[in-house]
């Protein structure tokens, strides 16, 4: 469960923010803030999503794949294995912070719940955290636990702008009256919209490269390329995803998104009054 339901190998996910959403539910689930399960790249995106289920992370419940350059901010809960940034980790996690509030039963971490010694690289969490992964100590990950208030400055974001120094990523910015005073990345037009499960309804498939509404992203890609919406078939990929625990079922090896979206807290399933 998460905005999308899995990411395949070769999607990728960038510049995305899943914000004010509640994916509180009392299914048995896989849950994440923008990906149940990725097998592919996520970078420059946060959540601020409340996110809870069996296994649960900020930004992935399962991550094999890439994400790099995130934050998250919204409390992640997991009745077997809760992570700031992923529930469950064997692939690789750098760059960013974990400020949300980890709770639950089993394996909990700031940054993954459980993970394997080598997968989680440069990453900043609060101190108010006990752990940075469930099942590893705190030295066989590249995280650092700091203090919230130390989190919330102008110095924080000039680290997180040195760790990515040289590489291709958003940068850091920091205000005291933007999220909550912590270090966001560097983000253009919100697109404010209501998505739940029951809004999306079979339409013609999303073709890459088509002509779709921008979010004036630096290199100008439409925000949505390759998408399968729940119910639809996508022509170009062939793919008709069933998955129901995806508000987006599935995004294909061919699919990139590009964007920054809203959202109005709702917990998912709730329809529309």
């Amino acid at each position: 469960m998460g905005l999308f339901g899995t990411i395949g190998e070769t999607g990728r996910v960038s510049n995305l923010s899943v914000i004010n959403l509640d994916y509180t539910n009392g299914e048995t689930v896989i849950a994440g803030g923008l990906v149940g399960i990725n097998r592919g790249t996520i970078t420059d995106s946060r959540n601020n999503a409340v996110v809870s289920g069996d296994v649960a992370g900020g930004i992935a419940g399962e991550n094999t794949g890439v994400i790099n350059n995130v934050y998250n901010i919204g409390a992640t809960a997991g009745t077997a294995v809760a992570g700031g940034i992923a529930g469950s980790n064997s692939g690789s996690l750098a760059y960013g912070y974990n400020a949300g509030a980890i709770t639950g039963t089993g394996s909990l971490g700031a940054i993954a719940g459980t993970s394997t010694d080598t997968g989680i690289g440069k990453f900043y969490y609060s101190h108010a955290l006990e752990r940075a992964c469930g099942n590893l100590t705190n030295d066989q990950t590249g995280a650092t636990a700091m203090a919230e208030n130390a989190m919330r400055t102008a110095t924080f974001q000039e680290i997180l702008n040195t760790d990515i120094s040289g590489q291709d990523y958003r940068g850091w910015v920091q205000k005291d009256s933007e999220n909550r005073g912590f270090p966001r990345i560097e983000k253009s037009v919100i697109l404010e919209s209501v998505l739940v499960q029951q809004a999306i309804k079979p339409v013609d498939p999303i073709v890459p490269g088509g002509d779709y509404p921008q979010d004036g992203s630096m290199d100008g890609s439409p925000l949505s390329q390759g998408v399968t919406p729940m119910g639809s078939t996508n022509t170009a990929t062939g793919i008709n995803p069933s998955t129901p625990w995806g508000l987006i079922a599935s995004l294909s090896a061919l699919g990139i998104i590009i964007g920054t979206l809203a959202f109005k807290r709702r917990k998912h399933g709730q329809s529309k009054k």
